[in-house]
């Protein structure tokens, strides 16, 4: 079982640097509002990040599909099959969860994953950030409904 850090702080990086083009991507992302619209048009939103991250990343971009996002679960997962180079997410349509997953597709460590993940996830979306709470057993940053209430 992995040894994920115990806290968020041992995660957060608040100078860590980001490639311009990253951001942009991330941005746009976030201006087209990716919570809001059909299912369908949300996953259109995924899709167009999908391509402009990796144009950004220098990297092919990966098949990006999607199970179960219908159901809109509270909880959501995913995974990344290295010999298709493809990304599923599966059950809701979570920013961090494919955020995760593409890292994962760039080779990075798990370590490196969560950093660059978690901490993106910060720089462009605070609000929804200031939400979540760190879990060290799963190694997750999930949302903390008690918080939003």
């Amino acid at each position: 079982m992995p040894q994920y850090p115990a806290t968020l702080t041992d995660i957060l990086d608040p100078g860590m640097m980001f490639n311009p083009n990253v951001l942009r991507a991330v941005k746009a992302f976030a201006r087209a509002k990716p919570w809001q619209g059909t299912t369908d048009e949300r996953k259109a939103k995924y899709l167009t990040l999908n391509t402009d991250l990796a144009a950004a990343c220098g990297v092919e971009a990966p098949v990006l599909r999607f199970h179960g996002v219908e159901q809109n679960r509270v909880s959501g997962g995913g995974c990344y099959n290295r010999d298709t180079h493809e990304i599923i997410v599966a059950f809701r349509l979570s920013f961090l969860t494919y955020l995760q997953l593409f890292a994962t597709h760039r080779g990075l460590s798990e370590r490196q994953i969560l950093r660059w993940s978690i901490n993106l996830f910060k720089r462009c979306f605070p609000r929804s950030f200031a939400g979540c709470r760190w879990e060290p057993r799963s190694g997750k940053l999930v949302r903390d409904f008690a918080a939003a209430t």
